[in-house]
């Protein structure tokens, strides 16, 4: 495992291998979904409904984290994505050659 991240409802963590996996807090999986991100690092963030994913892959995921539906895909930096802030409508990207990207998202 390489990125944690916890809501009210779900236990949502990253596999070396790619996977998403998403537990409800009795421990039943709810699904497993692949992410061909990378290494995740930091870049796994829960908001609402939204999961979103970046790693050393590039692209910026945004999935639906109740059913792990693939909502988004977008590869929009030249280096990897070490971590994400998200608000109402924006996700802050920072990887570790360039200054934070700020993209307008909702």
């Amino acid at each position: 495992m390489d990125s944690i991240v916890v809501n009210g409802e779900y236990i949502v963590y990253h596999q070396y291998d790619g996977s998403i996996t998403t537990l409800n807090w009795t421990g039943e999986v709810i699904y497993v979904t692949e992410a061909p991100t990378g290494i995740s690092r930091g870049g796994l963030q829960c908001f609402g409904d939204f999961l979103v994913t970046g790693g050393d892959e590039k692209p910026l995921s945004v999935y639906n984290v109740h059913s792990g539906k693939l909502l988004h895909k977008v590869l929009h930096r030249p280096s990897r994505i070490e971590y994400l802030f998200i608000h109402e409508t924006k996700i802050i990207c920072i990887g570790r050659d360039e200054p934070a990207v700020l993209i307008g998202y909702w």
